[in-house]
């Protein structure tokens, strides 16, 4: 194991995260921008702010038992790195489902100008912020020895 290549994953892992979340906010600057100059573009589709709260909410409690179930088939890898790779597809899943509500939050916020939108827009970057790639939650995620940690630090 080189602690080279464990450096380079998490890294690739740091930068999927950032990535994730500056579109989502990128987006959401632009829609807040445009609701804000041009009013929203459908104010009477109220439904669809129904539609983003019951998507949020099903994210939310799919999110933690999906994880978990694609965390134990990482945990059950041999060696650190196929580990690690299996654990970065669990990873942008995770966060993937996350993102895809925040768009339909985003895209809620857009038609209608309601602040339904942002409130939820809000509540899932926290969220999503909690997701961070940090070696210690790699490491409880994949419930690593502490020779197999050691790499992460």
């Amino acid at each position: 194991m080189k602690t080279e290549e464990v450096r380079q994953y998490l890294s690739k892992l740091r930068i999927i995260y950032v990535a994730l979340a500056i579109g989502q906010l990128i987006f959401m600057a632009l829609s807040a921008f445009m609701v804000n100059n041009s009013g929203p573009l459908v104010p009477d589709l109220e439904p669809i702010n129904y539609v983003a709260l019951a998507f949020a909410v099903g994210v939310l409690l799919v999110h933690k038992g999906l994880m978990d179930k694609f965390n134990k088939k990482a945990r059950e890898k041999k060696v650190l790195l196929e580990k690690l790779e299996a654990y970065q597809s669990t990873f942008i899943i995770g966060c993937a489902l996350i993102e895809g509500s925040n768009f339909l939050n985003t895209i809620a916020y857009l038609l209608t100008g309601h602040w339904l939108g942002l409130v939820l827009f809000a509540g899932l970057m926290l969220f999503f912020m909690r997701l961070k790639p940090t070696p210690v939650r790699i490491a409880e995620d994949l419930e690593l020895s502490r020779e197999e940690a050691s790499y992460l630090a």
